[in-house]
């Protein structure tokens, strides 16, 4: 059974009032914030025929009303397209996540930057997609016989790893490296690239360069981790200002499972999505929600951003911060790494 207009109209007002105030919604506050005029009486009513159809709960016999997850779910659903940035709010966030040419650190500030404007703890999964390519590779020598091998993906992933020569590093070995990189390793997908792989490699290598082996061993582990996605997390404290003690607990040993943090940002869109804590089946996220939506680097699908927090967040503010800001981070991560990919 669907709400009628009026009911749907009392529903959206309880539900704007609860994330206002954080108290069950009466009939007197809510006659008020409505609208259109109606008895007190008739919205009693229709808040009962609500509470039969799931929409709202009532505590307590003599509290007022609040939405359910399902009220929440259709509140939710209904503000797709109700309300665009404005312009002071879109200079705020341009302002806020700054230019970085090192992909972590781009990471890194996006997520401290995602935290500080939504007032809630960011989490970030980072770029990775087992079917990408590598798309560059480079060398930087740290010192005598010591380097360090970049990796860059087509999903954007970056992942280095440092190596150790039993020899000094040469601009000849360097070069040997890059030319084995180029025949064997540049368009290859990167769950492709294994130890064992390496070693057939190896073994096809003239005497004067096996030297490079080291170098070609970080390459593979290097691309072993780009294959892998991590979670990053900024702004935890958030979350101890809007969940009692034993409730924030329960949610920080949640985030502490890389893998089920994993599973749910997983479940991100291209558009801006909330999942409901109540929806997942865990009880560590029942009284919380997640706005989360999918960034791309180029035409990929990289990874998901987003945020947790109460179920009374105030989505009518935070979907659109969120969709314009996951537009931002794409364009730096578009500039960060455009370098390499005009190679």
């Amino acid at each position: 059974m669907k709400p009628t207009e009026r009911q749907l109209q009392i529903l959206m007002a309880i539900v704007k009032e609860y994330i206002n105030t954080g108290v069950p919604v009466g009939s007197k506050a809510l006659s008020e914030a409505l609208p259109f005029s109606v008895s007190s009486a008739t919205i009693r009513n229709e808040m009962g025929e609500l509470i039969g159809m799931g929409y709202l709960v009532q505590p307590h016999t003599s509290a007022g009303r609040v939405p359910s997850v399902k009220g929440f779910r259709l509140y939710v659903n209904g503000l797709a397209g109700a309300e665009k940035l404005n312009s002071r709010d879109k200079r705020m966030i341009d302002s806020m996540l700054p230019q970085s040419d090192d992909p972590d650190r781009l990471l890194e500030s996006a997520g401290q930057a995602l935290a500080a404007i939504t007032n809630y703890a960011a989490l970030m999964t980072t770029p990775s997609d087992k079917s990408a390519v590598v798309s560059h590779v480079d060398t930087v020598p740290l010192g005598g016989r010591t380097g360090l091998v970049i990796l860059l993906t087509s999903a954007g992933a970056v992942r280095n790893k440092v190596y150790r020569l039993s020899c000094d590093i040469t601009p000849e070995l360097q070069q040997a490296f890059m030319n084995i990189v180029k025949e064997f390793f540049l368009g290859r997908r990167i769950e492709d690239i294994s130890v064992s792989y390496v070693q057939t490699v190896s073994a096809t290598l003239p005497l004067d360069v096996m030297m490079v082996v080291p170098m070609l061993t970080a390459l593979a582990q290097a691309a072993a981790e780009a294959g892998k996605s991590h979670v990053k997390m900024n702004g935890g404290d958030h979350l101890l200002y809007e969940f009692d003690g034993e409730r924030a607990r329960s949610i920080f040993e949640f985030l502490r499972s890389e893998q089920d943090m994993l599973s749910l940002l997983g479940n991100a869109g291209d558009e801006v999505g909330v999942i409901f804590g109540d929806e997942t089946g865990r009880n560590e996220l029942k009284t919380s929600s997640v706005v989360v939506r999918k960034y791309s680097f180029g035409k990929a699908s990289a990874g998901s951003l987003g945020i947790i927090g109460p179920l009374r967040m105030d989505y009518e503010r935070i979907i659109p911060k969120i969709d314009y800001f996951t537009k931002i981070f794409e364009s730096r991560i578009k500039e960060v790494f455009s370098k390499y990919f005009e190679d």
